[in-house]
């Protein structure tokens, strides 16, 4: 019985690896963007209260396609 009180305790191990961006014109916009989408929509999802469903869609979706100007700042 005693030896288990010594027994190493399971942990999950921190990932600290950052992932490349998906595309070249992934900027910090898009990422910040992403973000607050995502936590509106979880805050929805957790509260199903029509104001927070309404904040989620009033938010701005994701440009699926960057302007012109960031694609020849990424490709130079």
């Amino acid at each position: 019985m005693k030896n288990i009180l010594y027994l190493p305790k399971p942990y999950r191990k921190q990932l600290k690896t950052t992932h490349p961006n998906p595309v070249p014109w992934w900027y910090p916009e898009c990422d910040k963007v992403f973000r607050l989408r995502t936590a509106k929509f979880k805050k929805w999802r957790f509260s199903y209260n029509l104001q927070d469903r309404i904040e989620y869609k009033k938010q701005r979706p994701l440009p699926l396609e960057p302007s012109k100007e960031k694609k020849e700042k990424t490709t130079k």
